[in-house]
């Protein structure tokens, strides 16, 4: 009797861990959907996006910038502002820590965080978050993980009109075919593809007249794509000569 009661304590543990497991989930979905909430109430709507809580000016700086691209949502967002950079970290699970601005895709939850480099605006950053949610309701949340990180970070970056990787610095590099990108730490080096995707979707917009469908669609030679944009650099730089 003694012998069967132990076995059922030792086989019921593995059940109860089972069952907190499956739980994990469910919590960390609650804490994102209702952390923010307690703490950051005032909000401010523009459309369908409503801002946690509402930065000066901010709205109407992203009204343009919406309409300038002709991004138009249709579901409900929500973007959350922290105060500071270790909020920002306590309110994404301190899982994107070093990382400007988070989007949570399945719960329509934007974050971002308040340091923001020299090179860029808090609206750049906003801008950049909402345009993966854009893309989502574009190209379906399946057929978006499909396509090409380049080209959805690419266009991301485009809408954002600006890069976390110093321009001159970026430019300079991307002339010089990469060689100096393994002197670049992780993080930079990152900032750096991140500016290479945003060189080559304003490539292709700009130069090759195609849109944002078009680019999505086709079959794109990112390498090859990279050495046409040196080309095209080095003719223009013998044409000032």
């Amino acid at each position: 009797m003694k012998e069967t009661q132990l076995i059922r304590f030792i086989n019921r543990a593995p059940v109860n861990k089972l069952k907190l497991i499956t739980l994990i989930p469910l919590f960390l979905t609650l804490f994102i959907l209702l952390y923010p909430r307690f703490f950051i109430d005032e909000n401010k709507d523009v459309n369908v996006i409503s801002l946690h809580p509402n930065i000066k000016n901010i709205e109407n700086e992203l009204k343009e910038r919406l309409e300038k691209y002709d991004i138009k949502m249709y579901k409900k967002i929500h973007v959350f502002f922290p105060s500071s950079e270790s909020d920002y970290n306590k309110m994404t699970l301190f899982m994107k820590k070093g990382t400007l601005g988070v989007n949570i895709g399945l719960l329509d939850i934007v974050v971002i965080n308040p340091n923001i480099p020299i090179t860029r605006k808090r609206l750049d950053i906003l801008v950049h978050e909402i345009g993966h949610s854009y893309l989502k309701q574009e190209f379906g949340c399946f057929h978006t993980f499909t396509i090409e990180n380049w080209k959805q970070e690419g266009f991301c970056e485009y809408i954002s009109e600006s890069s976390t990787f110093p321009r001159e610095e970026g430019l300079s590099i991307f002339k010089d075919n990469e060689s100096k990108t393994l002197e670049l730490d992780k993080l930079r080096k990152s900032r750096y593809d991140y500016f290479t995707y945003r060189l080559v979707f304003e490539f292709l917009v700009k130069d090759k007249g195609m849109t944002l469908h078009q680019i999505f669609e086709s079959d794109l030679d990112f390498e090859l794509l990279k050495n046409e944009i040196r080309n095209k650099i080095t003719a223009q730089h013998k044409t000032n000569l």
